[in-house]
């Protein structure tokens, strides 16, 4: 049976982006845990490769959306270009956005992943 679960748009973007754009890594974890259950058990970089191609199967216009150049900043200084930037995404996509998993939460094994 499919899920659908609302998320931020900050969250969406860490995840199509490689970036952490929201304040929280727990908010980036639960849109992968939407997918997958048992997340810990899955590599970073293959769950964010499925993960952001799902985000783009049902959010086709954030695939041109690209993460704000942050330079060298790091820390509040990093957030205080990301918020405005955010914040003008917001505007356009919504301040969040709602995912579908599939007919059944697929398990690490289920995608071809290491368990």
């Amino acid at each position: 049976m499919s899920e659908t679960k609302e998320f931020s748009l900050g969250a969406l973007l860490s995840v199509t982006t490689g970036m952490l754009l929201t304040e929280s890594f727990g908010d980036v974890h639960e849109v992968f845990d939407h997918f997958y259950p048992g997340i810990m058990q899955m590599g970073m970089v293959e769950m964010g490769d499925q993960a952001r191609d799902r985000v783009y199967e049902q959010h086709p216009s954030l695939s041109d959306v690209k993460a704000p150049v942050l330079g060298a900043a790091e820390g509040d200084a990093a957030m205080a270009i990301i918020r405005p930037w955010l914040r003008d995404l917001e505007a356009a996509h919504g301040a969040r956005l709602s995912l579908t998993t599939d007919q059944q939460r697929q398990t690490p094994e289920q995608n071809g992943l290491p368990a």
